[in-house]
């Protein structure tokens, strides 16, 4: 609670007192970690789970098919959690190194959506879910595991590094994408099947592709 907590009888909360100290004056630094944030983004990372999908689907491999269908499952889902909890909390970005916490709720959030959607951090979460159904999808292998969350704590610290999120919002957010993720895995792992899939539409005046969602 203290890590959310804003400015309190005149003490700073932990997580402001964490964007405050984190020094970002290297400029090597920063230009690394601006790139390496993109690996978290949800464009990049729907868009290789597609075109996963799609190259499997082609060279007809089932594994694979299955490990990208679930990790779309485990994307989407942490997708709809991180929109629903930014709207609810409505908190602030750090934008500076002498910001305050401050939480608005859904009224602050509308208002500014941009500015008042901190909690969680959605690329910490995706890169999170990404990072536990590989790792579940590899028989937990710890070549598979082990980079792939420091990929996924990466763009966590990178998120604080370029000053997107407090330390609160990426701590929730991977403990968030992790749970979803390993939820995904284990629901599939008990029922054997996949919750989306591709189908060809027989049509013969309009034939082509339909999205089977399985639950």
């Amino acid at each position: 609670m203290l890590m959310l907590l804003p400015e309190f009888n005149g003490h700073r909360s932990f997580d402001e007192k964490i964007n405050a100290g984190i020094d970002r004056g290297d400029q090597p630094y920063e230009s690394f970690f601006k790139r390496f944030t993109y690996l978290g983004d949800g464009g990049v990372l729907f868009g290789a789970c597609v075109a996963t999908y799609g190259i499997s689907s082609v060279g007809d491999y089932e594994g694979t098919q299955r490990f990208s269908a679930q990790w779309m499952e485990a994307l989407v889902d942490t997708s709809l959690w991180v929109g629903a909890l930014k709207m609810l909390t409505g908190r602030n970005r750090p934008q500076s190194m002498d910001a305050e916490s401050e939480f608005s709720g859904p009224v602050g959030y509308f208002n500014n959506q941009g500015g008042n959607s901190s909690f969680p951090s959605g690329h910490t979460a995706l890169a999170f879910a990404t990072a536990a159904v590989f790792t579940r999808e590899s028989d937990n292998d710890p070549w598979v595991g082990v980079p792939a969350y420091l990929v996924a704590g990466g763009v966590g610290f990178s998120r604080l590094y370029v000053e997107k999120h407090w330390l609160s919002d990426v701590l929730f957010a991977a403990v968030l994408g992790h749970s979803i993720g390993m939820l995904v895995e284990n629901r599939h792992l008990s029922k054997g099947e996949t919750a989306f899939r591709l189908e060809p539409e027989i049509n013969p005046q309009q034939p082509g592709l339909k999205l089977v969602f399985q639950w």
